[in-house]
């Protein structure tokens, strides 16, 4: 919501919640007007006609959302923001166990039924090379960095 904010030009109050379900219920009950989160924290309220989404903050529009616009389709260009996981090691982790660890995960992520049922939650199955995890982890420290200072936040 803060790069969004940023690039909108709008001001707004963050109201903190332990968590997505407990900030969507906030929306749903008009506590508060508005949330950015992940799919799976809202499925059961879009199902039940509770809420209607907006916009996508993906890069293009999801296949399973076909009919939600991005934010950029919008006039907001650049406002992307993707929750992601990963999984990291101890410094010093052996390469080959490293190695192990990736093939396993990238062999789990392609087995079609993990892939159906992560798809039907609203996640995009991913996967990769240390590598490349390493690379998009820089790039997200480049891209938040700045609207961290920006909106000031600190840890608590």
């Amino acid at each position: 919501m803060e790069l969004f904010k940023i690039v909108a030009g709008f001001s707004g109050t963050h109201v903190p919640y332990k968590g997505s379900p407990e900030a969507a219920v906030s929306v749903v009950t008009g506590e508060t007007h508005a949330i950015f989160t992940v799919e799976p924290a809202l499925l059961a309220f879009l199902q039940g006609g509770k809420l209607k989404l907006l916009a996508v903050t993906s890069k293009e529009r999801t296949p399973e959302l076909k009919d939600v616009p991005t934010l950029a389709e919008q006039g907001y260009p650049g406002v992307e923001s993707m929750a992601w996981n990963g999984l990291f090691a101890p410094a010093g982790t052996p390469a080959s166990v490293l190695n192990q660890i990736n093939a396993d995960v990238n062999a789990v992520l392609a087995e079609p039924s993990v892939h159906e049922a992560l798809r039907k939650q609203g996640l995009a199955p991913g996967g990769g090379s240390p590598h490349e995890f390493t690379l998009m982890v820089e790039e997200e420290s480049r891209k938040w960095g700045p609207v961290i200072s920006a909106a000031n936040i600190r840890l608590d």
